[in-house]
C-alpha cells in the first residue's frame, strides 16, 4: 500500500489513477490519517459481438431439447433430491 497526502495526491493524480488501475493499493491521506483509497471501477461488458452470438447459436443448436415440460420438471425437482 503506497500513501500520498492530499497535496502530493492532488500534484501527481494522473499517476495515482494509473497505479491504482495497474492494481496498486493508493491511499490518500489528511493530516496524516488515511482517507480515501483508490480502487478501479469494475466496467459493465459491452453489447455482444457477433462472434459470442455465433458461438451461443451454435452451442444452444447442439444441445438436445428437453422432453419433460416445465410442470413436470418442477415437481420432479421438488419430490426429489435434486443436485
Amino acid at each position: 500500500m503506497t500513501t500520498y497526502s492530499v497535496a502530493d495526491a492532488k500534484a501527481r493524480l494522473s499517476e495515482l489513477i494509473d497505479r491504482a488501475l495497474e492494481g496498486e493499493a493508493v491511499v490518500i491521506t489528511r493530516h496524516g490519517q488515511p482517507t480515501i483509497s483508490f480502487t478501479p471501477v469494475k466496467r459493465k461488458p459491452g453489447p455482444p459481438t457477433k462472434e459470442s452470438i455465433d458461438w451461443l447459436e451454435e452451442r444452444l443448436k447442439s444441445q438436445k431439447a428437453s422432453k419433460t415440460d416445465s410442470v413436470t420438471l418442477i415437481r420432479k425437482m421438488r419430490d426429489e433430491d435434486w443436485k
